[in-house]
């Protein structure tokens, strides 16, 4: 071989890694656990069944799409039946082959998702949950009458929902009902995968109109702090980023990662720059310094067509990074000024290139201040709306457009974030089971209920995330168990939409949203012009897909032949059909970009950079920052899957709940041992780790893991200890990115 390596040589390598691998306690640690819980009274048949295939069963194939997280996958479900009995059982998964957007990928948690059909922490009746972590069986009936109670006695309050999912059909249900209320709200968590709306509006007037990352076309990536390597995206987006940075010459992609966390995509990505913390945004106000100082951007046009580039009379984005020179820079972030010079004259050189900012699932994402520094280094690189660049994608119709001759969406209610609402306000909220993939820290929605008194509600099928902190949890069905939809990805430039066929009958015991929502309205006598407005599921899905079907645009992907075809060519039914049956309708392309004027500076206050340091904190010169970290999909996820969660900590490939990572010299100066035990101390709290040291993570840094604490009804009490994530300290804008922070031996 070319390589100097023989077939002989890899046989023994591939040899001798599987025979290692069976040496290591790995797998056996991962059937010994599965084999515990499949044998427990939560999974079907308990120890009366194995799960394999007999002579008496039938398989047959299923597909359709995965609900986990936003990001649309296909997938392909092996089911066995026993003749005469009729029942399904999911005996394996995988995805589906050439699918527009996951392409027969699935992430770890997607393959194991059979299996969260039975995990400990699922509920099997709605509870009640008083004092100290007392659970009461109610009715579902006794519950609706409690809720509406409390939503009536909160006259002075606001009741709302937290929609983890946005633009599902029963997102839009939840924005009917609210706008129905008085004092309805209708909020989304944040997000870490796409450019988030309200800034594109504040910097290019685009109203609601969403963008996408073209990471097809791109040469360049420069990401603030985002996981690109590391769960960011759909599948695709992430096979075509890695197919790129393998490609040679002028189409080979370049992945720059500034952030300080020494994280998986900073380990692999093609350069890091480890800023100090909190420094992110004067890095990104540094290079926006050096592009306009030695006109790497069109400055010519940008004061054509931005009203705040350089205004003379007022506030101006060059005066803004006037204050930014590379010297200053260098102070702020550590880094050194010409390694900032030049990596501003290689971006600019090698375009087309994105600037990314989403933020870390396990972080959140960045405050607005940030994001404009951020934004104003695609408009500088003129990479809005461009090859390679960001891109605007399409709208999908409401189910709402024409379901009884008019357009019924004016009446929903508008889209809040968590910033918006005010501190206390908050009499009743409802929370609704999926899961956004960010992790959401119960401080930042504690902090808007009222003081008064307030009723909390959970439709999770699981005790598991915020659903702790619930008054009322009506488990909702759980994973391939109800009729749903997936709008397109928030990362993607092209729109696409997909129908869930459930594969399973839902439990007696599971509340359907919609099924509540509707029996809510009725208790509170909301006049309605058609019980179909809030309770008929499947009418309001075939009522989305009538609009879309009468677009007469995109294709249409199969399942079941894996081949796509226009929609234009297929009748109403055979649209709904291909959709039932796992497939996916795909844009055209990404949307028509509308005349567009920038502005820099986005109508807020300039950007600060009151950054926590070292030393500078009330708790003298031990102080440190703690900095947490999470994926999506296998460490923010609400419905944590054991089987996979135990694959990740004993291998060590993830570090499991509650641990945390520290420079050897901050380890040693603080007393601590590899391996120990410690507690850390913020403001808001202090939580138990485990410690390991990492010569990889920068000096005076906490990095923590963030990952999901579950708890069975069944075996333990709902109240769990604090994890980092319940420490961080949250900003008034709903921000927790930093916070100053001790640690100690425990």
């Amino acid at each position: 071989m070319a390589n100097g390596i023989s077939r002989r040589d890899w046989m023994k390598l591939v040899g001798g890694s599987a025979i290692g691998f069976m040496l290591t306690p790995i797998p056996w640690k991962i059937l010994d656990e599965s084999a515990k819980w499949t044998q427990s009274p939560s999974f079907p048949y308990g120890r009366q069944r194995e799960i394999q295939i007999h002579s008496n069963e039938r398989i047959s194939f299923s597909h359709t799409t995965c609900t986990l997280c936003p990001m649309a996958c296909g997938v392909r479900v092996r089911c066995a039946s026993e003749r005469g009995r009729g029942s399904l059982e999911a005996v394996g998964i995988t995805g589906t082959k050439g699918h527009p957007i996951s392409d027969g990928s699935l992430c770890a948690l997607g393959v194991a998702a059979i299996f969260l059909r039975y995990h400990p922490s699922r509920l099997h009746r709605p509870v009640k949950i008083i004092g100290h972590g007392k659970f009461v069986p109610v009715s579902l009936d006794e519950a609706i009458s409690d809720i509406a109670r409390a939503i009536s006695r909160s006259s002075c309050e606001s009741v709302a929902v937290l929609d983890n999912q946005p633009d599902r059909a029963i997102s839009h249900i939840y924005r009917k009902f609210v706008g129905e209320l008085k004092n309805g709200f209708y909020i989304n968590p944040p997000t870490c995968d796409g450019v988030p709306t309200r800034l594109t509006d504040q910097t290019l007037h685009t109203g609601d109109l969403a963008f996408g990352y073209d990471v097809n076309d791109a040469r360049m990536i420069v990401s603030f702090g985002t996981p690109i390597l590391d769960g960011w995206g759909t599948q695709r987006q992430f096979a075509s980023i890695s197919e790129a940075r393998r490609c040679g010459g002028d189409k080979k992609l370049k992945l720059i990662q500034v952030e300080t966390a020494h994280s998986r995509t900073a380990q692999i990505a093609d350069e890091w720059i480890p800023v100090r913390p909190g420094t992110e945004s004067a890095f990104a106000l540094g290079m926006a310094n050096v592009m306009v100082r030695e006109r790497l951007c069109n400055i010519d046009r940008l004061r054509m067509y931005s009203a705040d580039f350089d205004n003379a009379a007022g506030d101006s984005f060059m005066k803004l990074i006037e204050k930014y020179p590379p010297a200053y820079v260098s102070e702020k972030t550590g880094i050194p000024a010409d390694k900032l010079v030049e990596v501003t004259r290689e971006v600019a050189r090698r375009k087309p290139a994105i600037v990314m900012f989403g933020g870390n699932p396990g972080s959140g994402p960045f405050r607005l201040d940030e994001q404009l520094a951020f934004m104003g280094l695609n408009i500088l690189l003129g990479s809005i709306g461009t090859k390679g660049g960001l891109k605007p994608r399409g709208k999908l119709p409401s189910p709402y457009y024409g379901l009884h001759g008019s357009d019924d969406s004016n009446h929903l209610a508008s889209m809040k974030q968590l910033s918006d609402i005010p501190d206390g306000s908050i009499g009743v909220l409802i929370m609704d089971g999926a899961d956004s993939g960010c992790a959401i820290p119960w401080e930042t929605v504690e902090r808007k209920l009222s003081p008064a008194g307030h009723t909390i509600v959970s439709l999770a099928p699981y005790l598991a995330g915020n659903a702790v902190h619930a008054d009322y949890i009506l488990p909702s069905p759980a994973y391939l168990e109800t009729a749903d939809d997936v709008p397109t990805p928030s990362s993607a430039t092209v729109a696409s939409y997909s129908v869930v066929s459930p594969i399973f009958s839902a439990p007696k015991f599971s509340v359907r949203p919609n099924g509540f929502i509707n029996s809510l309205a009725e208790a509170l006598n909301i006049r309605r012009s058609s019980r179909s407005d809030f309770s008929g599921m499947e009418y309001i899905l075939k009522k989305r897909v009538e609009k879309l079907h009468s677009m007469a645009k995109g294709n249409v992907f199969n399942a079941e032949t894996g081949r796509s075809e226009r929609l234009s060519g297929l009748s109403l039914p055979q649209f709904l059909e291909r959709l039932k049956k796992g497939g996916c309708w795909i844009d055209d392309g990404p949307a028509e970009l509308p005349p567009i004027r920038y502005s820099f500076l986005g109508g807020t206050h300039l950007p600060r950079n009151n950054v926590p340091v070292q030393g500078e904190g009330n708790n003298g010169p031990r102080e440190l920052v703690l900095l947490p970290l999470g994926t999506r999909g296998v460490l923010t996820a609400a419905q944590s899957n054991p089987i996979m969660s135990k694959l990740y900590q004993e291998s060590g490939l993830r570090m499991s709940a509650n641990t945390v990572s520290v420079n050897p010299s901050t380890g040693r100066a603080a007393g601590l041992k590899d391996g120990g035990k410690a507690r850390v101390r913020t403001e808001n709290g202090t939580a138990y780790v485990m410690v390991r040291f990492d010569k990889s993570v920068m000096p005076g840094i906490i990095q923590a893991s963030v990952v999901p604490l579950t708890k069975s009804p069944d075996r333990a009490e709902p109240k769990i200890e604090d994890s980092v994530i319940d420490i961080c300290k949250i900003d008034s804008d709903s921000t927790w990115r930093i916070t100053n922070a001790m640690i100690e031996p425990a």
